[in-house]
């Protein structure tokens, strides 16, 4: 359990049973995010490639033991939000952090960052993330800039965006 300023968050590994869940709310959420909406992007073709990518990041987040899901109290079932993330020697990696709609602003993310943190000893620094997640972002993402949005979630997390890090397990020489 992870306690913050908002509250008590009952958090787990998420299971082969969450996995459809996840998937699909991922697959909805990044459906809506900035990088859906370059000139000459062929969705249907994408969509099936980053379905295979997600398919392959959840599965070795969930190998590493950092694949999370928060819920609500006494019913695991019940997913309030999940983290799929990675910690190597140097930093952590987020991939993607999510919320249910009904669980916006109730520091739900913020409480699956720091059990990742927690689990991994992780120190303060930067926090590389690969997608880009409205629940990571916030209304930055929508256009609607607020000047102390960055500086705050820089101040908390020092968020550093390498969309690369996506593709940590291509074969070498993928890109020739």
């Amino acid at each position: 359990m992870i306690i913050n300023g908002k509250g008590a968050y009952d958090i787990r590994m998420a299971t082969a049973s969450d996995r459809e869940y996840i998937l699909k709310s991922w697959m909805l959420a990044y459906e809506q995010a900035p990088e859906m909406r370059m000139p000459g992007l062929i969705r249907d073709d994408y969509f099936a490639y980053t379905h295979r990518l997600l398919d392959e990041l959840i599965s070795r987040s969930s190998e590493k033991g950092s694949m999370y899901v928060c819920h609500q109290p006494n019913a695991s079932y019940m997913i309030r939000g999940f983290l799929c993330a990675e910690a190597y020697t140097d930093f952590p990696v987020v991939h993607w952090v999510h919320t249910r709609k009904s669980e916006k602003k109730k520091g739900v993310a913020s409480a699956l960052i720091e059990q990742f943190y927690k689990d991994f000893e992780i120190q303060p620094g930067n926090l590389i993330y690969t997608f880009s997640s409205r629940d990571l972002m916030g209304k930055y993402m929508d256009g609607k800039y607020n000047d102390e949005f960055p500086k705050r979630m820089t101040k908390r997390y020092n968020l550093c965006y390498l969309p690369w890090w996506k593709f940590t397990t291509a074969t070498p020489g993928w890109e020739a």
